[in-house]
């Protein structure tokens, strides 16, 4: 059997955003907001967090999706988000 280790991290950047939805994937991380803009942060060696650039992104950044994200899921190097 595997053991699983949980751990909550407080994110200081994201202290002025109203996060209404968080998922964690493998490297990754996606945030919506209240107001359906999308954040995310981690790895993006598969372009998982929707940025052109293959680089790590430690502090979470805006994506171009500014509204209407309503749910998103990260998996393992991919991830979806649901507009509308």
């Amino acid at each position: 059997d595997q053991m699983i280790l949980v751990k909550f991290t407080y994110i200081d950047s994201l202290w002025w955003q109203n996060i209404k939805y968080a998922s964690a994937g493998y490297l990754h991380s996606l945030f919506v907001t209240d107001k359906g803009k999308v954040l995310s942060c981690g790895s993006n060696r598969q372009f998982q967090l929707f940025n052109e650039d293959r680089c790590h992104f430690y502090e979470p950044a805006m994506l171009s999706i500014k509204s209407g994200a309503n749910f998103c899921i990260a998996g393992e190097y991919s991830s979806a988000v649901f507009i509308g």
